[in-house]
């Protein structure tokens, strides 16, 4: 409430410095009151919200289980990591989308006269199905961005990262 505050009444609306919230166990720090409307007016403020989760179940049947649709709605990016958890493949399977495949057929028939017939047909199927979405390799990720189709990709090795040796060990 208070950067809301701030910007809508000292800044005119957008904080002059962005400020990132990283919503870490999201679903195991208590509700926000209203936050289905937080993080649907946040942004235009210069304030970003990453929602983080193990899986949907946490929101969906907790604390946020008649507006947990609207909050992921509400996120540009969506970031998988990998789970075992079905209610979350089968959603991730359902965002994915579909694609086109072919599908032949083969028909012989045997006989005094024989025939053979070739059919083909196009058939949408899901980008992936919940248990492909299961079996993502440990090293990959699924990310899907508004605007952009979404993409299986190599996970992101922070020891790769050019600042990664200035990081220091807590104690």
């Amino acid at each position: 409430d208070t950067l809301v505050y701030k910007a809508d009444n000292i800044y005119n609306g957008s904080l002059p410095i962005p400020v990132r919230c990283l919503l870490d166990e999201f679903a195991n720090t208590g509700q926000i009151p209203d936050f289905e409307n937080v993080i649907a007016t946040t942004r235009s403020r210069g304030i970003s919200v990453d929602v983080i989760l193990q899986n949907l179940t946490q929101i969906s049947k907790k604390l946020y289980k008649d507006s947990w649709e609207t909050i992921i709605g509400n996120c540009d990016s969506f970031l998988y990591l990998g789970g075992n958890e079905q209610s979350t493949h089968k959603y991730i399977s359902t965002q994915l989308g579909k694609e086109t495949i072919d599908v032949v057929t083969y028909n012989e028939s045997r006989g005094t006269t024989g025939s053979f017939t070739k059919n083909s047909q196009k058939q949408g199927r899901n980008l992936l199905d919940p248990n492909e979405v299961r079996e993502i390799k440990g090293g990959k990720c699924i990310y899907m961005l508004r605007g952009t189709k979404p993409f299986l990709s190599d996970r992101f090795k922070l020891e790769r990262h050019p600042l990664f040796k200035k990081l220091k060990e807590t104690p």
